[in-house]
């Protein structure tokens, strides 16, 4: 194999990541290509706008799937098989979808990133999306929670306190309206899809079952909602997590 220069092809699993960094970080633990040159490419406002992109989002161009590399894939080709892949998912029936949600590819991406933060079971996330496609719709804040974990790199958060609501950052959708400038983290296809696919109800709010189930309990009104979110308040009083 060394004197033919043959090689087996080693799996890049991408999967629950956060940051540009560590995209980069496993992707240099991957394939021999050098990770700060990656992050070097994904932080240049340049390179981003060829993707009509920019530094907050530009995470949203890689999707989030299992791809083959031989070991000395170089940085080129790399970002060309990701590109491929970005083009292969975004099909015109999802764009047309999502400019039915008057959402771009990229803005999509970002709200599917919440979602996928937001939802423990899977059968909920086109019901989380469909919450926060109805406030984006009457103009409500998201108050997503996850985006102030991402704000403040807190992602060994437990609760979400008063600290977190008051960091000032376009990422604290308490504070700012309409979608963060970019991804919270980079999340999986299925979580686009179901914010494209959306299930359609009047729900504005939702809050972990005190059950601990992993599934929520959703709300129409906002008086429900201060009484779940209560009775959730008081179990994790009860465990002793502040």
């Amino acid at each position: 194999m060394l004197r033919a220069g043959l090689q087996t092809p080693v799996t890049l699993v991408i999967y629950n990541i956060r940051t540009k960094e560590e995209f980069a970080s496993l992707v240099g633990r991957t394939i021999e290509l050098d990770s700060a040159m990656l992050l070097k490419k994904l932080n240049d406002e340049k390179f981003c706008s060829l993707l009509n992109s920019d530094t907050n989002n530009v995470l949203s161009h890689f999707i989030v799937d299992n791809y083959s590399f031989y070991w000395n894939t170089s940085l080129d080709i790399f970002l060309d098989k990701m590109k491929t892949a970005y083009n292969n998912f975004w099909t015109d029936e999802r764009k047309t979808k999502a400019a039915a949600l008057h959402l771009t590819p990229e803005e999509a991406t970002t709200l599917a990133s919440i979602v996928e933060k937001e939802v423990i079971r899977d059968k909920e996330l086109p019901v989380v999306a469909g919450v926060y496609l109805n406030r984006l719709k009457i103009g409500m804040p998201l108050q997503a929670d996850p985006t102030l974990v991402f704000a403040m790199r807190d992602f060994d958060a437990q609760r979400i306190t008063s600290r977190h609501k008051e960091f000032d950052t376009p990422f604290n959708t308490y504070r700012y309206r309409g979608l963060p400038p970019g991804l919270i983290c980079m999340p999986r296809k299925k979580s686009i899809d179901a914010v494209l696919n959306f299930e359609q109800h009047n729900y504005l709010y939702f809050v972990a079952n005190p059950d601990l189930s992993g599934y929520s309990i959703f709300s129409k009104t906002y008086q429900e909602q201060m009484h779940n979110a209560a009775l959730y308040q008081k179990k994790l009083n009860q465990l002793n997590i502040h």
